[in-house]
C-alpha cells in the first residue's frame, strides 16, 4: 500500500465532510435548546458545511436543514462542544 496523502482527523473532516446532523429527541426541541444551538454554531458560521437538525418523538420524525447563513466550518471545537451538550451519538458528521 502506498499513501498519496496523509492528514489528521480534523483535516480529513474539513475536506470530506458534507454535513453535520444534530438529533434532538422528545422535549429537546424547545426555545431554550434552540438558543443554545445558535450560541454553539455562531462562532463557526460562514463555512461550507450544512447543518441538519433531526427531530424525533413518539409520533413523528423529520429532518430540517438550517439555512445557508448557518453553514459552518467543521472545527474540532464545534464537534466537541456539540457532543458535550448532547450525547455524542446525537452528533453525526456526514461524509460523501
Amino acid at each position: 500500500m502506498v499513501a498519496d496523502q496523509l492528514m489528521n482527523l480534523a483535516a480529513a473532516r474539513s475536506r470530506y465532510a458534507r454535513g453535520v446532523r444534530i438529533n434532538l429527541n422528545g422535549e429537546g426541541a424547545n426555545a431554550a435548546n434552540a438558543g443554545k444551538l445558535k450560541t454553539l454554531l455562531a462562532p463557526y458560521c460562514n463555512g461550507q458545511i450544512q447543518v441538519m437538525v433531526r427531530y424525533r418523538n413518539g409520533d413523528a420524525e423529520c429532518e430540517m436543514p438550517l439555512g445557508d447563513a448557518w453553514k459552518v466550518k467543521l472545527d474540532d471545537g464545534l464537534v466537541s462542544s456539540l457532543k458535550d451538550w448532547l450525547k455524542p451519538e446525537n452528533v453525526q458528521v456526514l461524509y460523501n
